[in-house]
């Protein structure tokens, strides 16, 4: 959490917090009621840090996208075109 924390300048016990806990709020009759942190459990946890990875690298996966587009805009039209492919999960493949 430390590393991770520096990476995204998040205080580490915030994010450590906010990975490993849900809130659940109690309602009565459509009403709030109290507000409680429950502790995740292993696997909901590991889906909570999936979930994190991958909205980040989509995220990032469309700025360098944006990026390399504005780089390569031409002021004349040009018939060369420079395309990227995300392949990401492609190289998995079955052992037999």
């Amino acid at each position: 959490m430390q590393m991770v924390g520096y990476l995204l300048e998040i205080d580490p016990m915030i994010l450590s917090k906010v990975m490993g806990t849900r809130v659940m709020e109690t309602s009565r009759g459509g009403q709030r009621g109290t507000t409680y942190n429950v502790p995740l459990n292993g696997a909901q946890a590991s889906s909570v840090r999936d979930a994190l990875s991958k909205a980040i690298y989509s995220r990032l996966f469309d700025w360098i996208v944006q990026r390399i587009n504005q780089a390569i805009v031409q002021k004349q039209p040009n018939k060369l075109v420079i395309g990227v492919l995300d392949i990401y999960g492609f190289e998995i493949f079955e052992v037999t």
